[in-house]
């Protein structure tokens, strides 16, 4: 049924928002028929939250990307420190003197397991986790295209 004035049938006016990666939101403004049974409105509405998620996947994706190149920056960077700090400490052990093999002190051994740990966390946890996620996502955004 059209409304005579200006041929335009009566429409139920929706408004969905969300949140579209970390630090954007997105607003879709729709309308559907009037005589849409609620089932087939819900189906609609649905396919347009659809949407929505899916730009937030997209934008999360990226964010996922440049974290996972931070984390791979920091491992590159934690291992020149380590090897830089294990360096001096080996040129310390030879300018003062000391005989044999090297061994770190107290200190320079809490140091050089400081060093480790960090190493052991970005190799093992964060940058695998980044990559789960790139992986996880990116099925996800071809699954919804």
């Amino acid at each position: 049924m059209t409304d005579e004035k200006n041929g335009a049938a009566p429409a139920f006016v929706f408004r969905l928002g969300g949140q579209v990666g970390p630090n954007n939101t997105m607003e879709v403004t729709f309308g559907v028929p009037a005589d849409m049974m609620p089932a087939d409105m819900d189906k609609y509405i649905d396919k347009v939250r659809a949407r929505l998620d899916r730009q937030n996947d997209i934008q999360i994706l990226e964010s996922a990307h440049i974290q996972l190149r931070n984390a791979e920056k920091q491992l590159a960077d934690e291992r020149e420190r380590r090897a830089v700090a294990e360096s001096s400490m080996r040129g310390h052990w030879a300018t003062s003197g000391r005989k044999g093999d090297f061994k770190p002190t107290g200190s320079q051994a809490a140091a050089l397991d400081n060093h480790d740990q960090n190493l052991k966390r970005l190799i093992e946890d964060v940058i695998p986790g980044f990559k789960a996620t790139i992986a996880e996502l990116e099925r996800k955004i071809a699954g919804d295209a």
